[in-house]
């Protein structure tokens, strides 16, 4: 797998004003581009903003196909930037343990949204967060001895609170994915969501893509500074 891939925020101008319309071409957009991350469409306009995080290689083919979708008149990049991909398949997180995460978890999260998969989703957004956090405070923690391979997801966010490594707001998000995902499995996972609570999961879920890449950011920080002091070359690729 490529070691980053492109963020392109782009317009998708319609011909039309009936709602209808615009919900057809963001559900059309999810199926051709699953790497979509959100979609808006404000009132009284004809325009669809769109962000979307592509291997370099589909960006150009995966426009000319929304291109293609009916009542879609133009498509405009506004701005694209190359971002690091997340981790790599496994990474070892102290000398005592490591476990392994999917190669581009952010990806698999947004194409479980798209699917409405809200228990895979939601899932995975807290394998990533407690991943995150675990490696986080092993490099960071003043009390070094905070975590272990056994630490939960709920004592990660409150390890993160109290050495001031994430804000509140971050906190927030993070245990309502983890309370939603205790939610979901004590129910069937195939269970049919209202429109109430389906909107309540894909927020939660699309709070949870934007925390996860502030503790990415931090994550990778925390990398180059290590690389820095062993003397070893800092990648300069930008990150989200």
């Amino acid at each position: 797998m490529s070691n980053e891939f492109l963020e392109i925020s782009f317009h998708v101008f319609v011909d039309g004003i009936q709602d209808r319309i615009y919900s057809r071409i963001i559900e059309e957009m999810g199926t051709i581009a699953p790497e979509i991350i959100k979609t808006r469409h404000t009132q009284s306009t004809n325009i669809i903003d769109v962000l979307a995080h592509w291997d370099e290689s589909r960006v150009d083919e995966s426009l000319k196909v929304i291109k293609k979708i009916a009542n879609v008149s133009d498509v405009i990049i506004e701005r694209e930037k190359h971002v690091k991909n997340f981790m790599e398949p496994t990474i070892k997180l102290t000398d005592c343990f490591s476990w392994t995460v999917k190669e581009d978890p952010i990806a698999e999260i947004i194409m479980a949204l798209n699917a409405k998969n809200y228990y895979e989703a939601i899932s995975l957004t807290c394998t990533v967060f407690q991943y995150l956090g675990k490696e986080i405070l092993s490099c960071q923690a003043k009390n070094m001895g905070m975590v272990s391979k056994t630490t939960d997801l709920n004592s990660v966010i409150n390890g993160l609170l109290v050495e001031k490594l994430i804000d509140v707001n971050n906190s927030e998000i993070i245990q309502q994915a983890r309370k939603l995902q205790k939610i979901y499995q004590r129910k069937e996972r195939g269970i049919k969501f209202s429109f109430d609570k389906s909107q309540v999961a894909e927020l939660t879920i699309l709070h949870s893509l934007e925390c996860i890449n502030f503790l990415k950011n931090k994550y990778y920080s925390i990398l180059d500074k290590k690389k820095e002091n062993n003397g070893e070359a800092v990648n300069s690729i930008e990150l989200v």
